[in-house]
């Protein structure tokens, strides 16, 4: 077994182990509630880091991809996110940058939240006609112990709708279960040939977050792809560190 697999498993295992503890913790244990981030598993969400706020997402995959990703909050009204992804056509991938505005407060009903955000690929690492270029509006909304997001991703290939839902139940406020469903271009050359309505692939995953900290949290997930057997799912395990710096 290489060293990289080893590694991985091993995170798999770290993973599983909390967010189990996350589920029969006691309740003395269980004081804070779960922090919106600014993604669920692949889909955004609407919400932003507040002023000062950052988060480090760092992870990988049992396919040798990886994720490193900076997401900074900007007066509390937008956020800009600069790294790699983990998506499975690339390892490793190249940098992105995303930048995402929030609709004031003001303007929505208490507990809900609407974005513009639009992601681009280095310029390093762009083609003529680039299919990750992609713009999106998202708005998502605090239900009780769930949250629920949905929006529109739109490239130059075509417009796609996604959805994600995240659960926090009140009796387990440290472990959030995750799912979502969105789309991403054809992996290589694949996009430049195909037709419009086969140049952009659904992609779905589901996982569990649990808290295990006053400042981060332990993701484990699994990704499912168009075109992918059952048994070829990515099993993904990220690590995220936040906090707000300056008043």
């Amino acid at each position: 077994m290489s060293s990289r697999r080893a590694h991985t498993l091993a995170a798999v295992a770290i993973a599983t182990t909390a967010a189990l503890a996350g589920l029969v913790a006691p309740a003395s244990a269980r004081a804070e509630r779960a922090p919106r981030g600014p993604r669920v598993v692949h889909a955004p969400t609407a919400w932003v880091l507040p002023r000062g706020g950052v988060w480090l997402t760092a992870g990988a995959t049992h396919r040798q991809g990886r994720t490193q990703l900076a997401t900074v909050g900007l007066a509390g009204l937008a956020e800009v996110e600069v790294g790699e992804a983990d998506a499975p056509a690339c390892a490793p991938c190249p940098l992105e940058a995303t930048f995402k505005l929030a609709a004031p407060a003001a303007w929505l009903p208490r507990s809900t939240a609407l974005a513009l955000g639009a992601r681009r690929g280095a310029a390093a690492h762009r083609r003529a006609d680039d299919p990750g270029a992609a713009v999106y509006l998202v708005t998502s909304a605090a239900l009780g112990p769930a949250r629920l997001h949905g929006g529109v991703t739109a490239w130059q290939r075509g417009v796609r709708p996604f959805a994600a839902v995240e659960w926090n139940p009140a009796t387990y406020p440290r472990t959030t279960l995750l799912a979502d469903a969105t789309w991403e271009p054809a992996p290589g050359p694949a996009a430049d040939d195909a037709a419009d309505d086969e140049a952009l692939r659904w992609i779905g995953g589901w996982g569990v977050r649990y808290q295990a900290f006053r400042w981060g949290s332990i993701e484990l997930a699994v990704r499912h792809r168009q075109d992918e057997a059952l048994g070829d799912a990515t099993v993904l395990v990220r690590f995220n560190a936040h906090a707000r710096l300056g008043p």
